[in-house]
Parts: structure tokens; sequence; C-alpha cells
């Protein structure tokens, strides 16, 4: 089955890719959640991301959300921008996503009580120590120009989502001022301006 998977995800068939990229998503297609990535890594050089991305998503919602992040962050750095396309994608549709529409979650009983909140506030409830590579992905994504709309209303939309739910709102708010705090360069002021507008109308 690993050899089927590696031609698919390395052939010319889009269909083909797709299905590779949804079952390395599982994490054991490719024998550990590193090779799934970086499968899912060699698709996105000839994906737009939606599929992949996802992919790489349900990874996140897996055993192992460190190791998850930490090809994201490489990815952001990468010199190919399928590679640094995929990781901004996958961090807003961490942001964005339920973490009930992902399947198979049984694995994860650590997520079972979060399964109504994004993947994002979930992963850091149950995983705190994923928070700093988490920041580092977002800010990229709101200082970067071709994702910084989308992540700006990605953001705004978590925070509100979270104003209704207590516990959601204490994740956020611990996480939120990493956002200001962690990394080199200031985010975008009007991202800033509506990040602070909507906390100050909570």
């Amino acid at each position: 089955m690993n050899g089927l998977l590696r031609d698919w995800a390395r052939g010319d068939d889009e269909r083909e890719r797709e299905t590779a990229a949804l079952a390395h998503g599982y994490g054991l297609a490719a024998g550990s959640v590193v090779a799934s990535l970086a499968e899912l890594g060699r698709i996105a050089c000839a994906d737009d991301g939606r599929t992949t991305s996802y992919g790489v998503l349900r990874l996140l919602a897996g055993t192992e959300p460190e190791t998850v992040l930490t090809a994201l962050t490489r990815w952001l750095r990468d010199t190919r921008r399928p590679r640094r396309d995929l990781a901004l994608l996958t961090v807003l549709r961490a942001v964005t996503t339920r973490t009930s529409h992902l399947w198979g979650l049984c694995e994860v009983p650590e997520l079972e009580p979060y399964a109504a909140w994004p993947l994002a506030t979930a992963v850091l409830a149950a995983h705190p120590e994923c928070a700093p590579r988490l920041a580092e992905l977002l800010r990229a994504a709101l200082t970067w120009a071709r994702s910084a709309g989308a992540a700006e209303d990605a953001l705004v939309g978590w925070i509100r989502r979270a104003a209704g739910d207590e516990r959601q709102l204490t994740v956020l708010c611990g996480f939120l001022p990493r956002l200001a705090q962690d990394g080199d360069e200031p985010l975008d002021a009007a991202a800033a301006t509506r990040i602070r507008e909507v906390l100050e109308a909570l």
C-alpha cells in the first residue's frame, strides 16, 4: 500500500494525488507522522493546498501536534512557495475548522472535551506547549502580504466565536499576547487595531 500511495503522490493524476494526500492525514500511511508530512510537502508542489492542507490539518489533530507544527514552521522558511503556502493555509484552517469536522479522532481522547472548538483552540487547550510555534505561524500569516487579509479575518472570527464560551475565551486570551510579544516583526497596524477593537467589544 505504501508503494501505491507513493506512486499516486508523485504521479500526474490529480485525483490520485488527492487520495494520497487524504490518506497521509491518518499518519500511518507512510509509517510515521514525519514520513507522511514529507509526502504531503512533496504533493504540495503540485497542489493548490486545499487537499494537502486538510491532510496536514488532520495530522495536527492527531497524536503528534508538535511534530506537525515543527514541520509547518520549517515549510514557512522553505524557498519553495508551495510549501510556504501550505504552512500558511494549514494554520488558517486550524483557526477556522471545528475539531469535530475532522474524521477518526478516537485515537486522541485529549481533544474530545474540545470537539466543538476550532482545532487551534483545542490544540492549545490540550497541548499548551504548542503555543509558541502556533503563535509564530499565525504571526507570519498576519504579517505576510499575501495572507494578511485572510489571516486577519480568520483571527477576528476566532475571537468572536470564543466570546460565547468562557473556557475558550480563557485559552485564547492566554494565547493572544504571544502574537504581540513573540517574533521580530510588529503586527500590521490595521490588523492590530481591528483585533484590539474586537477584544474591547467582548
